[in-house]
Protein backbone atom coordinates (compact mmCIF):
# COMPACT_ATOMS: atom_id res chain seq x y z
CA UNK A 1 0.00 0.00 0.00
CA UNK A 2 1.59 3.18 -0.87
CA UNK A 3 1.50 6.51 1.05
CA UNK A 4 0.05 9.55 0.00
CA UNK A 5 0.81 12.99 1.32
CA UNK A 6 4.50 15.39 1.55
CA UNK A 7 7.69 13.96 3.02
CA UNK A 8 8.64 16.48 5.95
CA UNK A 9 11.81 17.75 3.54
CA UNK A 10 9.02 18.78 1.08
CA UNK A 11 7.51 20.68 3.77
CA UNK A 12 10.53 22.25 4.84
CA UNK A 13 11.70 23.12 1.67
CA UNK A 14 8.35 24.83 0.40
CA UNK A 15 8.26 26.94 4.09
CA UNK A 16 12.17 28.20 3.03
CA UNK A 17 10.77 29.37 -0.01
CA UNK A 18 7.60 31.08 1.78
CA UNK A 19 9.71 32.90 3.91
CA UNK A 20 12.34 33.79 1.05
CA UNK A 21 9.50 35.44 -0.60
CA UNK A 22 8.31 37.10 2.31
CA UNK A 23 11.24 38.63 3.33
CA UNK A 24 11.78 39.99 -0.18
CA UNK A 25 8.34 40.67 -1.14
CA UNK A 26 6.78 42.06 2.00
CA UNK A 27 8.92 45.87 2.47
CA UNK A 28 7.71 46.26 -0.77
CA UNK A 29 3.77 46.34 0.47
CA UNK A 30 4.66 47.20 3.91
CA UNK A 31 4.85 50.77 3.47
CA UNK A 32 1.17 51.73 2.57
CA UNK A 33 0.43 54.80 4.94
CA UNK A 34 3.57 56.95 2.95
CA UNK A 35 2.12 55.77 -0.25
CA UNK A 36 -1.65 56.84 0.78
CA UNK A 37 -0.45 60.36 2.27
CA UNK A 38 1.48 60.56 -1.10
CA UNK A 39 -1.69 59.80 -3.04
CA UNK A 40 -3.44 62.00 -0.74
CA UNK A 41 -0.90 65.28 -1.88
CA UNK A 42 -1.40 64.36 -5.39
CA UNK A 43 -5.00 64.76 -5.14
CA UNK A 44 -4.60 68.05 -3.54
CA UNK A 45 -2.71 69.37 -6.26
CA UNK A 46 -4.89 68.00 -8.48
CA UNK A 47 -7.86 70.09 -6.60
CA UNK A 48 -5.99 73.38 -6.26
CA UNK A 49 -4.56 73.31 -9.63
CA UNK A 50 -8.12 72.68 -11.05
CA UNK A 51 -9.46 75.51 -8.65
CA UNK A 52 -6.95 77.99 -10.02
CA UNK A 53 -7.54 76.78 -13.28
CA UNK A 54 -11.13 77.58 -13.10
CA UNK A 55 -10.80 80.97 -11.45
CA UNK A 56 -8.54 81.71 -14.09
CA UNK A 57 -11.16 80.89 -17.13
CA UNK A 58 -13.46 83.18 -14.99
CA UNK A 59 -10.93 86.18 -14.81
CA UNK A 60 -10.19 85.94 -18.35
CA UNK A 61 -13.84 85.76 -19.69
CA UNK A 62 -14.00 88.98 -17.64
CA UNK A 63 -10.86 90.59 -18.58
CA UNK A 64 -8.98 90.17 -15.34
CA UNK A 65 -6.00 88.05 -16.44
CA UNK A 66 -4.01 90.64 -17.32
CA UNK A 67 -4.10 92.86 -13.57
CA UNK A 68 -1.35 92.59 -10.92
CA UNK A 69 -4.06 92.39 -8.77
CA UNK A 70 -8.30 92.40 -9.49
CA UNK A 71 -11.44 90.98 -8.05
CA UNK A 72 -12.77 88.09 -9.75
CA UNK A 73 -16.66 87.85 -9.98
CA UNK A 74 -17.23 84.09 -9.64
CA UNK A 75 -21.32 83.71 -9.25
CA UNK A 76 -22.22 86.09 -11.48
CA UNK A 77 -23.88 88.14 -9.29
CA UNK A 78 -21.71 91.90 -9.33
CA UNK A 79 -19.97 91.53 -6.71
CA UNK A 80 -16.09 90.18 -6.61
CA UNK A 81 -15.32 87.36 -4.70
CA UNK A 82 -12.01 86.11 -5.12
CA UNK A 83 -8.81 88.11 -5.16
CA UNK A 84 -6.85 87.31 -8.36
CA UNK A 85 -3.11 88.00 -9.35
CA UNK A 86 -2.74 87.79 -12.76
CA UNK A 87 -6.29 85.89 -13.12
CA UNK A 88 -4.89 83.18 -10.76
CA UNK A 89 -6.15 83.41 -7.56
CA UNK A 90 -3.93 84.63 -4.41
CA UNK A 91 -2.75 83.17 -1.44
CA UNK A 92 -5.05 84.31 1.30
CA UNK A 93 -6.94 82.01 3.74
CA UNK A 94 -10.52 83.37 2.45
CA UNK A 95 -10.08 82.89 -1.16
CA UNK A 96 -8.39 79.26 -1.20
CA UNK A 97 -11.23 77.76 0.55
CA UNK A 98 -13.27 79.91 -2.14
CA UNK A 99 -12.06 78.24 -4.65
CA UNK A 100 -11.35 74.43 -3.58
CA UNK A 101 -12.49 72.07 -1.04
CA UNK A 102 -9.93 71.25 1.52
CA UNK A 103 -10.80 71.46 5.02
CA UNK A 104 -7.61 73.55 6.70
CA UNK A 105 -6.62 75.56 9.43
CA UNK A 106 -3.62 77.22 9.94
CA UNK A 107 -3.61 76.28 13.96
CA UNK A 108 -2.45 72.57 14.69
CA UNK A 109 -4.78 71.83 17.21
CA UNK A 110 -7.65 72.20 15.20
CA UNK A 111 -9.70 69.04 14.38
CA UNK A 112 -8.90 69.37 10.47
CA UNK A 113 -7.60 67.46 7.78
CA UNK A 114 -5.09 69.32 6.54
CA UNK A 115 -2.66 72.56 8.33
CA UNK A 116 -1.97 75.12 6.31
CA UNK A 117 1.53 77.48 6.70
CA UNK A 118 2.14 81.15 5.32
CA UNK A 119 5.57 82.28 4.43
CA UNK A 120 6.02 85.74 5.45
CA UNK A 121 5.53 87.21 2.28
CA UNK A 122 2.27 85.54 1.27
CA UNK A 123 3.88 84.20 -1.78
CA UNK A 124 2.49 80.85 -1.80
CA UNK A 125 0.72 78.52 1.19
CA UNK A 126 1.89 74.84 2.08
CA UNK A 127 -0.93 72.22 3.03
CA UNK A 128 -0.10 69.50 5.12
CA UNK A 129 -1.98 66.48 5.90
CA UNK A 130 -3.17 66.82 9.42
CA UNK A 131 -0.63 66.15 12.11
CA UNK A 132 1.98 67.07 10.23
CA UNK A 133 4.07 70.22 8.85
CA UNK A 134 6.34 71.34 6.30
CA UNK A 135 9.49 70.72 8.01
CA UNK A 136 7.89 67.35 8.14
CA UNK A 137 9.19 67.63 4.13
CA UNK A 138 5.41 66.11 3.49
CA UNK A 139 3.24 68.79 1.77
CA UNK A 140 1.28 70.65 -1.39
CA UNK A 141 2.57 73.95 -1.89
CA UNK A 142 0.08 76.41 -3.93
CA UNK A 143 2.33 79.19 -5.45
CA UNK A 144 0.75 82.41 -6.66
CA UNK A 145 1.35 84.11 -10.14
CA UNK A 146 4.30 86.42 -9.88
CA UNK A 147 3.17 87.86 -14.05
CA UNK A 148 0.69 87.48 -16.78
CA UNK A 149 3.87 84.80 -18.24
CA UNK A 150 4.37 83.46 -14.64
CA UNK A 151 1.12 81.46 -13.51
CA UNK A 152 0.64 79.75 -10.41
CA UNK A 153 1.95 76.38 -10.13
CA UNK A 154 1.71 74.04 -7.01
CA UNK A 155 4.51 71.68 -6.39
CA UNK A 156 4.41 68.13 -4.25
CA UNK A 157 7.12 67.35 -1.48
CA UNK A 158 6.54 63.57 -0.58
CA UNK A 159 10.30 63.11 0.73
CA UNK A 160 9.05 62.90 4.26
CA UNK A 161 5.86 61.10 3.91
Amino acid sequence: MQQKGFTLIELIIVIVILGILAVTAAPKYMDFQSDAKAALLDGAKAALLGGANLVYAKATMQGLNKDATATVDLDGDGVGDIAVRYGYPNVTSTNLKQFVDLDFSTTETDDVDWYAEYPSDFSSVYFSPSGMTISDSCYVRYIRATGINSPASVVVEVSGC
